[in-house]
């Protein structure tokens, strides 16, 4: 597999949740508020995942990659990232970090990924998991499952990495009050419990 090098980066077990943590916004200017509008007004679009008042963690990588994809496609996109390991470990870094920018680029990347591919996408997602549930749990029926998210992101981890993320991932789960989530949840729970 060539997402070796993404692969050790998640088995590490913390160190993305760590390393990686969203930026406060900078100050700006107050925006002007909208003008009245006699007609009840147009429901906002749908978004799957909450939007949260952060800068978004590596703004310019985000800015690169969408860029790509409204010029390339995902799938083009999705391809070059599997051939540069460094890349797309940062991509992988990003996602963990549940921030919402991020989430959006892993469900614009599902679209044009393989097995391999997705395998990598669902593992930064699962990283993220632990971080924001309500915000990756967003993600199931659009373009990803309860399967893809609720799974332990390492291959061969060292003795206790696997339990400390599951615990991590569970008390985090237990801690969402949404109640349209609650089967979610549960089946999340069941998912990511170790034999």
């Amino acid at each position: 597999m060539k997402r070796s090098g993404l692969v050790v980066l998640l088995a590490c077990g913390g160190l993305l949740s760590s390393a990686c943590s969203p930026v406060a916004a900078p100050p700006g200017p107050a925006a002007a508020p909208a003008p009245a509008v006699s007609a009840a007004p147009a429901a906002p679009p749908v978004s799957p995942v909450p939007a949260l008042q952060t800068a978004p963690v590596e703004p310019e990588l985000a800015k690169q990659i969408n860029s790509e994809i409204d010029a390339k496609g995902a799938k083009a996109v999705i391809a070059a990232l599997d051939r540069d390991e460094l890349r797309f470990g940062k991509v992988g870094e990003a996602i963990a970090t549940a921030d919402p920018v991020w989430l959006t680029i892993a469900l614009r990347l599902r679209a044009g990924s393989d097995a391999g591919t997705g395998e990598t996408l669902s593992y930064a997602l699962a990283q993220a998991l632990p971080n924001a549930p309500e915000r990756v749990l967003a993600l199931v029926d659009h373009g990803y499952t309860v399967g893809n998210l609720c799974t332990s992101p390492f291959i061969e981890p060292a003795p206790g990495v696997a339990e400390a993320y599951e615990a991590k991932a569970v008390a985090a789960l237990q801690s969402v009050t949404d109640p349209a989530l609650q089967t979610t949840v549960a089946e999340c729970i069941k998912s990511i419990s170790l034999p």
